[in-house]
């Protein structure tokens, strides 16, 4: 197949741990694209080459890469995925798709570049497995992360609806306070409220020119996080929580059409796969399986499988590269023949 030139995937890397991910990932859209790839690679060596991958090298900002996330994220991450993100709106490219490096894609993967991004000056976002975010830890009086302080949830869901819900994972009797997650970070960029978009994932955006406001705004509020707000915990939000932030400001009312991502490599492991087969083989049967029934439909607890299995376009979540390489081929083996 010849190489779209317009069109380009991204995804950025640094250390040595996702080195053997990429190489699953950028087998899989040699396969299945005609569009390139590139990756930014911080303080690593990829040591390998393929015809559809370019590789451009970077130094990480070593002032930041202790700094964490009210999640616990590296915010090192978050730094470097803005900073190459407004690199790439400095090209040429009419469109840009970022993708996680822990993923690899299906054989559809182009029908990315049908989504219309005209009308729009932001991008576009696959849809979060949640969609109000949910944490809780133990903090001190200063909301620091402390083992031997008290719990905190942080349920925006049950913030901003003004109700007690109950969690499977949380006995909400042992909770000392309920919070907002993104409401403290929202008021101080002066955003009044959410808009109606489903929460977007960060690891998988599309975008064009128009959005590289966009991407200025997220970096201006990264750098708050990291300078005047970084004594301040609840401030400290990482890319994800901020570009949603920023769809909101944005009055954003789309999301990535349809929904492309499998997400349960992380969560399930090797079910993950069985119970996608499953899925094919007896789709009435499957769906009336109480476990596999909840996390196989729509349910905003456990991610959304489209009608159309075929809409299908990334597979997420592989925690090393022996279980990418297995999982891209077990579905060449089983499953690319069947959807």
């Amino acid at each position: 197949m010849a190489n779209n030139d317009d069109e380009v995937f991204f995804t950025v890397v640094y250390g040595e741990k996702f080195v053997s991910l990429i190489e699953t990932l950028v087998m899989s859209l040699m396969l299945f694209s005609t569009r390139k790839i590139i990756v930014f690679a911080g303080d690593c060596r990829i040591p390998f080459s393929y015809p559809n991958l370019k590789v451009v090298y970077f130094k990480t900002n070593k002032d930041i890469k202790d700094r964490k996330s009210l999640k616990g994220y590296p915010l090192l991450a978050s730094f470097h995925k803005f900073e190459k993100t407004l690199e790439m709106l400095e090209k040429n490219y009419s469109k840009m798709f970022f993708i996680d490096a822990d993923s690899f894609v299906s054989k559809y993967i182009d029908n990315i570049w049908n989504e219309d991004t005209e009308e729009i000056d932001y991008p576009l976002l696959g849809k979060h497995i949640y969609e109000y975010q949910i944490l809780w830890r133990r903090e001190n009086n200063k909301g620091e992360n402390d083992s031997r302080g008290k719990m905190v949830l942080y349920d925006d869901y049950a913030y901003h609806k003004d109700i007690e819900r109950q969690h499977d994972f949380i006995d909400v009797n042992n909770v000392h306070e309920t919070r907002p997650y993104e409401l403290p970070l929202m008021q101080k960029m002066g955003v009044k409220e959410r808009s109606d978009i489903w929460y977007g994932s960060g690891g998988f955006y599309l975008l064009d020119k128009k959005s590289k406001p966009f991407f200025e705004q997220c970096m201006e509020c990264l750098q708050r996080v990291l300078g005047e707000f970084k004594n301040t915990p609840k401030y400290q939000h990482s890319d994800e929580a901020i570009m949603n932030i920023m769809l909101w400001k944005h009055h954003a009312s789309r999301n990535l059409k349809p929904t492309p991502i499998w997400y349960d490599l992380k969560l399930q492991g090797r079910e993950s796969f069985s119970n996608l087969k499953k899925l094919i083989r007896n789709p009435e049967d499957f769906a009336g399986q109480t476990n596999g029934g909840r996390f196989l439909n729509e349910s905003p607890e456990w991610g959304y499988v489209p009608n159309n299995l075929k809409d299908i376009l990334v597979f997420h979540g592989c925690l090393d590269g022996q279980m990418a390489n297995d999982h891209f081929h077990e579905y060449l083996q089983d499953i690319i023949m069947t959807i």
